[in-house]
């Protein structure tokens, strides 16, 4: 998929009884703390951050993550790399 894995990664981590924003942050915020990249998979001012839209709330679906055909935007270093047709 458009992230790798990361997807079918946080519907197991959920099925172990991770809370799914843990299971985002493992992916994001904590992975790049983990290796030391500061400033990276966060959103916020001064960070490095890259987003990708889905149509609903992954905290309350995470199978919404797991699927590529979900991924309805993906911006990248700033760049929009897709934008789906509504």
């Amino acid at each position: 998929g458009p992230h790798g894995s990361n997807g079918e990664e946080f519907l197991l981590m959920h099925e172990l009884g991770m809370e799914p924003i843990d299971c985002i942050r493992a992916a994001t915020t904590l992975a790049a703390d983990t290796i030391g990249m500061k400033g990276v998979g966060r959103l916020e001012p001064g960070s490095w951050g890259d987003v990708i839209g889905v149509p609903g709330d992954p905290l309350a679906n995470l199978e919404l993550l797991a699927k590529p055909e979900n991924v309805h935007l993906v911006v990248k270093g700033g760049d929009l790399v897709k934008m789906a047709r509504t």
